[in-house]
């Protein structure tokens, strides 16, 4: 895939200008009417109807499920609107997992850390809905030597399964999500071990009825460069795990502004990992990111939901839609300098809904708290 949409720096100076001062626009309370209804999915889109309507969420579609696949919903302590999105909209998700875990290895115990931030009641309530409960466990600070002798020890991992499992069944958990290739730059032994700790975590979890889920990033990147995680280590671990998170989102980078996830790319991705049809496409959980990147001419960031509708009734800017991107994007010139926006919109979101559903794979959310609560029609 060629870049030739890649928004350098240099040209920031170019962008449309602002159109006015900031306007206090009504923004509309939850209704029956979906975004369907009242035609929001569209790429043409204006900045007033975002702001108008992203809010507005369809009453009679909140416990209703339009996505038929498995739908993963993170939860950040950060952004604490997605503790109520789970609960609002959990009929929609099969899975939520909260990011609150941290598994350290100190001298030759197994710690968990973070285990402040569990909310019993929380918890409940979101399993009420119907949806399974997996908190992301990080593997935190690990060296290389430590993931090797772990690895090479069935004791020392079966006493980790252990350890999981009790604190899954004095939680009410229904698995974990497990984040740990995403960490360092895995090859070789490495990931030959990371293998072996996630095949030997699997059996004492799935015993239990433990659900295992692992984050993985991208096979791909941009140009067709090979990622860390490839065909081979999917096909050795697609029998030992629940799904997998993939992370088909952060495309670009204030390094390399752009689109945050191109639509071929997220196919390329799931081709390269699993190229024909089969039961196992439906364990790849295609990432969809619900927050955006803006992009100014000294680097810029990553911007959540109510960050970019304060920029849209600022500036009051043109929305674009990229074609071979599927993706919005917005450009404004105002006094506090230049700036290039892409951000998820109902179109984007729907599209790769549609590519989820024809490729047979579910989809995995980063994260709830950051986007829209119109989204969730869609699902």
């Amino acid at each position: 895939m060629g870049r030739s949409f890649m928004i350098g720096v240099a040209c920031l100076a170019s962008l449309a200008a602002s159109t006015g001062a900031s306007t206090e626009i009504e923004e509309l309370p939850p209704s029956e009417r979906s975004v369907f209804e009242r035609n929001l999915v569209s790429e043409n889109v204006a900045w007033k109807d975002i702001v108008t309507h992203q809010k507005a969420y369809s009453t009679l579609l909140q416990h209703s499920r339009n996505f038929s696949g498995n739908v993963l919903a993170y939860v950040t302590p950060w952004n604490n609107h997605g503790y109520d999105v789970a609960k609002i909209f959990g009929s929609k998700f099969t899975h939520v997992s909260p990011v609150w875990l941290q598994l350290k290895l100190e001298g030759s115990s197994f710690v968990i850390s973070g285990q402040h931030d569990v909310d019993r009641g929380w918890i409940r309530e979101v399993r009420d809905t119907g949806a399974k409960m997996l908190p992301r466990v990080l593997f935190e600070g690990w060296s290389p030597q430590q993931i090797l002798d772990v690895s090479s020890s069935a004791g020392r991992t079966s006493s980790l399964g252990k350890v999981l499992t009790k604190l899954a069944h004095e939680n009410d958990f229904d698995g974990y999500v497990f984040e740990l290739w995403s960490q360092y730059n895995y090859s070789g032994k490495l990931a030959n071990a990371l293998i072996k700790i996630i095949r030997g975590l699997y059996e004492p979890l799935r015993s239990s009825e433990l659900a295992l889920i692992l984050v993985i990033p991208p096979p791909l990147y941009d140009d067709n460069v090979q990622g860390m995680f490839s065909r081979s280590h999917f096909e050795q671990l697609r029998d030992h795990v629940t799904a997998f998170s993939l992370m088909t989102y952060d495309y670009s980078s204030p390094q390399r502004p752009g689109p945050n996830s191109p639509i071929q790319w997220v196919r390329k991705c799931v081709e390269s990992l699993q190229p024909t049809e089969s039961e196992y496409r439906a364990k790849i959980l295609i990432g969809l990111n619900f927050y955006g990147y803006d992009y100014t001419a000294v680097g810029g960031g990553a911007i959540v939901g109510n960050q970019f509708v304060e920029m849209l009734q600022k500036h009051k800017p043109k929305i674009a839609w990229n074609e071979e991107f599927a993706e919005h994007y917005v450009q404004i010139r105002g006094n506090e300098g230049h700036h290039v926006m892409f951000f998820p919109t109902l179109k984007a979101i729907s599209m790769r809904l549609a590519l989820a559903t024809e490729l047979g794979c579910g989809i995995s959310i980063w994260e709830v708290g950051q986007g829209m609560d119109y989204f969730y029609d869609l699902l």
